[in-house]
């Protein structure tokens, strides 16, 4: 049993590496081996994180249907033996599925339920995610005060405990916020914070989102010399980076 759970975690971690990867066929792979040797000897745990990992899988491949039975699975598995963290990590995942599929308000009732939990145990930085698709999700909406209200309160959260990327992504998500009620200036902070954040950590997509919001901000306050600049540099690190569709 012990040889079979040691291969189990193996197969685990090695679908985690190859999901960081990009190489998503061979992460799934991975995580259904994981998943089969789990079930062989009754470790549920291990079950249930497979299931996350699979499903993971399946929503950046765009089958949503299949991803949102398994981070189902994973979240009754993690519910049953109390693992409270791990079913938080299931809601999200159910969360940003129905928000891809514009499922709004039943996104946002998972993104609550998780930022419960997260709270219930003091994991900080599960609750500022959580917080964060709930900005997304108020946006969406068109429910902006309340948008902003999430995406500030994610940045504390980050900011508490010193997750740069974290509070970087709550700025680009206040700066977007900001930007679809026409404040361009308090916009444009957000946006400029963010790309200070991303270049500080050397998050070179992040740095070219940023700088695209500001040259959407500086182009509609009719200051198309700066928006060039702002997009130029977008497009150089965008395509640095091997993202073909923001560049």
């Amino acid at each position: 049993m012990n040889d079979v759970l040691v291969a189990s975690d193996q197969a685990l971690e090695l679908g985690k590496a190859a999901y960081m990867q990009n190489r998503f066929e061979a992460a799934g792979a991975h995580f259904r081996e994981a998943l089969g040797l789990y079930r062989q000897i009754g470790n549920v745990l291990g079950e249930a994180n497979a299931l996350q990992g699979l499903g993971e899988i399946e929503g950046v491949l765009g089958r949503h249907e299949a991803a949102l039975k398994l981070f189902s699975e994973a979240q009754r598995l993690h519910k049953q033996i109390g693992n409270v963290m791990g079913e938080a990590n299931a809601l999200q995942g159910l969360g940003q599925i129905e928000r891809m599929l514009d499922r709004n308000e039943a996104a946002r009732s998972h993104f609550s339920e998780a930022q419960r939990l997260h709270k219930q145990i003091a994991n900080v930085l599960g609750e500022a995610n959580a917080m964060q698709g709930l900005g997304r999700i108020e946006r969406a909406l068109g429910r902006h005060e309340a948008a902003r209200s999430h995406f500030s309160e994610a940045q504390r959260l980050h900011k508490q405990i010193g997750s740069v990327l974290g509070e970087a992504n709550a700025l680009d998500g206040l700066g977007q916020n900001e930007r679809a009620l026409g404040r361009n200036e308090a916009a444009r902070t957000h946006f400029s914070e963010a790309q200070r954040l991303h270049k500080q950590i050397g998050n070179l997509l992040g740095e070219a989102n940023a700088l695209d919001g500001l040259g959407e901000i500086e182009r509609a306050l009719g200051r198309n010399e700066s928006a060039r600049t702002h997009f130029s540099e977008a497009q150089r690190l965008h395509k640095q980076v091997g993202n073909v569709l923001g560049e």
